[in-house]
């Protein structure tokens, strides 16, 4: 193999690298969410059940705290969109530098014949 060759595969192993990290990220941002979507359910159901036996002042923190959630889960739908983005150019990334070191072994194999 030549020199261009290993570079082409130290590029694709960083890429692989980065697409394990974005994975990573986007369990972890799914994990939060589901935990965030799980808690403002729950704080709905109790002010749904009892909601008469609850004082204003308890109302509104638990209104305010699921106005703070839907903000929250909207940023995460919103990263979560980011690094499907970074994964699907990676992935492309990915792809081409696989075809190019395809190539160049078929040339190389070629040239020995």
């Amino acid at each position: 193999m030549n020199l261009q060759v290993d570079l082409l595969i130290l590029e694709r192993d960083e890429i692989l690298r980065k697409g394990r990290e974005l994975y990573d990220l986007r369990a972890d941002r799914e994990h939060y969410l589901q935990s965030t979507r799980r808690k403002m359910e729950e704080q709905q159901d109790i002010l749904e059940q009892d909601i008469d036996n609850f004082p204003a002042a308890q109302i509104h923190l638990i209104l305010e705290a699921n106005r703070r959630s839907r903000e929250a889960v909207s940023e995460l739908v919103d990263e979560m969109s980011e690094i499907e983005t970074k994964l699907d150019l990676l992935g492309k990334k990915l792809m081409s530098v696989d075809a190019q070191i395809a190539q160049i072994k078929q040339q190389e194999e070629e040239e020995e014949l």
